[in-house]
C-alpha cells in the first residue's frame, strides 16, 4: 500500500473516532454569528438537537472511537423519543454551558445539575434524571474511618475537623465550590477553599496521585471513581441528597420543556433506564476504559493509528 493510501485508511479511522470533536470545533467557529432562539418546532425543521454534556467517564466520553456515558445515553433516547439527529457540545464549565443554553447555541443543558436558585435566572430546570449529594473525597485514614455514613448533620462539623487550616481543591463555578462555601460558613470550619479550571474527575485523580489533599463531588460520580483509585476515601457526605435535573433556556422553550419532562417521567420508570444506570454507575468494566490507552480524556489517544496520523499529515 503506498504512503497516500495509508495515510488515507489511518484517516478515515480517525475521522470516525472523532465525532463529538468535529462537532465541537463546529459549534464553536459558529459562536460569534447570529443564533434565533427556537422551541421545538424551530429545533425540528433544524433536524437535530443540540445539547451540552460535561466530558469525562461517566456522562459523555469516547472510547475506541465510540461515543459513550451516561448523559450521552439518555440524551440519545430523548433524541430517538422526538425523532431528531443528536448533537454533543463538550463543556465542563457549568457557567460556560448555562451560557450556551441561555444564547440559543444550544437547546438543552444535560450537565446534570442541581437547582440552587443561583441558575435559574437564566434557565429552566427539568424534571430531575437523577440524584446524589456531594461528598468529601480524601486518600484513606490510618486506620480507615467510615466518616459520616448518614445525611450530614450534627456530627459534620466534627467529621471536617481535619480540614483546619487546611485546601479544599473544587472546580470554580461549580456546585461544589457553592456547596462548601456554605458550610465553612454554617459549621465555621477554617478551611481554605480553592478554586481550580479542572473537573471533578481530574481532581479525584490528583487526590489519588497525593498532589491535593482535599475534593469534594457528587457521590455517584465519586463512587465510579473509588473503583479505579482504591486508595481514596469518600465516606463523608457534605449534603443530603438533592435531585439533578437537565436545563433548557428560560425564554422560548415551553414545547422543548414539556416535551423533555413527559419522556424523563417514562422513561425512569423503565427497565432500560436501571440498566442504564448500572451500565455506568456499578460497572466493574470501568477502570479498565479508563485505564485504557485509548481514553482521550487522560491520553489524549483515540486509536493506535494515531502517530502514524501525525507522520503522514506533516507530507
Amino acid at each position: 500500500m503506498t504512503r497516500k493510501l495509508v495515510f488515507f485508511a489511518a484517516l478515515a479511522v480517525l475521522l470516525a473516532a472523532f465525532p463529538a470533536i468535529i462537532i465541537c470545533k463546529r459549534i464553536h467557529s459558529a459562536r460569534h454569528s447570529s443564533i434565533v432562539l427556537t422551541d421545538l418546532d424551530g429545533i425540528r425543521e433544524r433536524g437535530r438537537l443540540i445539547a451540552v454534556s460535561d466530558f469525562n467517564s461517566i456522562d459523555y466520553f469516547i472510547y475506541k472511537g465510540e461515543p459513550m456515558g451516561f448523559s450521552y445515553e439518555l440524551l440519545k433516547s430523548f433524541s430517538d423519543y422526538i425523532g431528531l439527529d443528536l448533537e454533543i457540545i463538550a463543556e465542563n464549565n457549568l457557567d460556560h454551558a448555562i451560557e450556551l443554553v441561555s444564547s440559543g447555541k444550544a437547546d438543552l443543558l444535560a450537565n446534570r445539575i442541581t437547582d440552587t436558585g443561583s441558575e435559574s435566572s437564566r434557565i429552566r430546570f427539568s424534571d430531575p434524571v437523577d440524584e446524589t449529594r456531594q461528598v468529601l473525597v480524601r486518600r484513606n485514614p490510618e486506620p480507615r474511618s467510615n466518616g459520616s455514613a448518614g445525611s450530614p448533620g450534627k456530627n459534620l462539623k466534627k467529621d471536617l475537623e481535619e480540614l483546619e487550616g487546611k485546601f479544599v481543591y473544587v472546580q470554580e463555578n461549580s456546585l461544589q465550590a457553592s456547596c462548601m462555601e456554605r458550610i465553612r460558613k454554617e459549621t465555621g470550619t477554617g478551611f481554605k477553599i480553592v478554586n481550580v479550571p479542572f473537573e471533578s474527575e481530574s481532581l479525584i485523580r490528583l487526590v489519588a496521585k497525593g498532589e491535593i489533599d482535599y475534593t469534594v463531588c457528587s457521590e455517584n460520580v465519586a463512587s465510579v471513581n473509588a473503583t479505579y483509585y482504591p486508595d481514596i476515601d469518600i465516606a463523608i457526605h457534605v449534603s443530603a441528597k438533592e435531585d439533578l435535573s437537565w436545563g433548557v433556556r428560560k425564554d422560548n422553550s415551553a414545547f422543548l420543556l414539556e416535551e423533555l419532562n413527559r419522556w424523563i417521567s417514562s422513561y425512569r420508570k423503565t427497565a432500560s433506564y436501571a440498566i442504564l444506570y448500572s451500565k455506568y454507575f456499578n460497572n466493574s468494566k470501568s477502570k479498565s476504559i479508563v485505564n485504557s490507552d485509548y481514553y482521550p480524556l487522560y491520553t489524549g489517544r483515540v486509536s493506535r493509528y494515531d502517530d502514524l496520523i501525525r507522520r503522514f499529515s506533516t507530507d
